[in-house]
C-alpha cells in the first residue's frame, strides 16, 4: 500500500467514496467514519452552498454533529465554485482532519472534482477579464448552441469530455483556448499530481435499484419542501437564474415551475428523468478509472475500506 508522511506520521492513501447520485454513498461513509474515527470531506458541487440543503441532499445536522464534515455550507450562493477551488479546499480539509487525528474520507459524485484528486490538477494561466466577458456575451446572445459550436472548432477533444449542457464548463474551456491559444484538454493532459495518494471506491447499485432510489429521493425532496427552498433561494438571488448554483438538478426544473412554465407533476417527472440521466453519465465517467474498485452494495464497500485500514 502506498503511504505518505504527515507531521512525521505515515498515513495510507485517502479513500474516495464516489458513485452516481442516490447510490448510498453518504450512508456508508457515515458508518465508516463512525467506525474508524473519520471525517467526511464533501466532493459535491452543491452541498458547499449554505442556501442549498434539500435539493443537494445535504447531510442532516445530526450526522454533522456526530461526524466532522468539511466543505458543507462553506460558500454563499453567489460564490462560484470550481474544480480548482474544490481541489484547494479539499487539500486544506484533509490537512486539518489529519492534524486533528481524524481519518479523512472524501465522499461525493461530482466527477470533475473527484478527478482532480485521482489524476491531479492542471496549471492553467489566468484568463483576462475581457476574454471572460467575450465568452459570457456569446452565451448571452447565442446560448448553449453558440458555446458548443465555438468549442467544437476550438477544442473538439474537450467537447467530448464535458457535459454539452453545462454552460459553465463550456465557457471555461472556450476561455482558456481564446486566452492561451492552447486547448483546455492539453492543460488537463499535463497535471500536477495530488499531494496525497488516493484510492477510489465506487458504489454503483444495479440500475433498477439505483433508479428506484433516485425516484424515491425526489419524492422525499418534494415532501421535505424543495419547492419552498427553491422559491427562497430564487429571492435571495434576486431572480438571477444564471447563478451557477441554480443551474442544478432539482432547482432548475423547480424554478420553471415557479415561473408557471409547467405543472408540478411535470416538474417532478423531469427532475426524476434528468437525475436518472445524470446518474448514467456519472457511471460512464467513472468507468475510465481502471484502478477503481466497484461495489454494488454498501456492505461490500464498507468491508473493503475497513480492509484498507487493516480493521476487517
Amino acid at each position: 500500500m502506498e503511504m505518505r508522511s504527515f507531521n512525521g506520521n505515515t498515513i495510507p492513501p485517502i479513500p474516495i467514496i464516489a458513485g452516481p447520485t442516490a447510490s448510498g454513498k453518504s450512508g456508508v461513509a457515515m458508518a465508516l467514519a463512525e467506525r474508524i474515527g473519520g471525517a467526511i470531506i464533501s466532493a459535491d458541487s452543491r452541498q458547499i452552498y449554505k442556501e442549498l440543503s434539500i435539493g443537494s441532499a445535504k447531510p442532516t445536522q445530526a450526522d454533522r454533529t456526530l461526524v466532522p464534515h468539511y466543505l458543507i455550507d462553506a460558500l454563499p450562493l453567489t460564490h462560484p465554485y470550481s474544480a480548482g477551488l474544490f481541489h484547494e479546499m479539499a487539500t486544506t480539509a484533509i490537512d486539518v482532519s489529519l492534524g486533528q487525528q481524524q481519518s479523512p474520507l472524501v465522499v461525493g459524485g461530482s466527477t470533475l472534482y473527484v478527478d482532480t484528486l485521482v489524476k491531479g490538477l492542471p496549471t492553467i494561466p489566468k484568463v483576462p477579464s475581457e476574454i471572460r466577458q467575450q465568452v459570457q456575451d456569446l452565451f448571452a446572445t447565442k446560448g448553449l448552441v453558440g458555446l458548443t459550436e465555438s468549442l467544437a472548432k476550438a477544442d473538439p477533444e474537450m467537447l467530448t469530455k464535458i457535459d454539452p449542457r453545462n454552460p459553465q464548463r463550456l465557457m471555461r474551456a472556450l476561455e482558456v483556448m481564446l486566452a492561451t491559444g492552447q486547448s483546455w484538454s492539453s492543460y488537463w493532459a499535463m497535471r500536477v499530481p495530488f499531494q496525497y495518494p488516493t484510492r477510489l471506491y465506487i458504489l454503483s447499485p444495479p440500475r433498477p435499484l439505483l433508479y428506484a432510489s433516485i425516484n424515491a429521493r425526489v419524492d422525499q425532496m418534494i415532501a421535505a419542501g424543495l419547492i419552498e427552498e427553491a422559491r427562497h433561494v430564487y429571492h435571495l438571488a434576486r431572480g438571477n437564474t444564471d447563478i451557477q448554483a441554480l443551474r442544478t438538478l432539482g432547482y432548475a426544473e423547480t424554478l420553471l415551475f415557479l415561473a408557471h412554465a409547467r405543472s408540478l407533476d411535470e416538474t417532478i417527472y423531469l427532475i426524476k428523468r434528468n437525475t436518472r440521466r445524470y446518474a448514467k453519465r456519472q457511471v460512464t465517467w467513472y468507468k475510465r478509472y481502471s484502478a477503481a474498485q466497484w461495489f454494488e452494495t454498501p456492505e461490500g464497500l464498507f468491508d473493503a475500506v475497513l480492509r484498507h485500514y487493516g480493521l476487517s
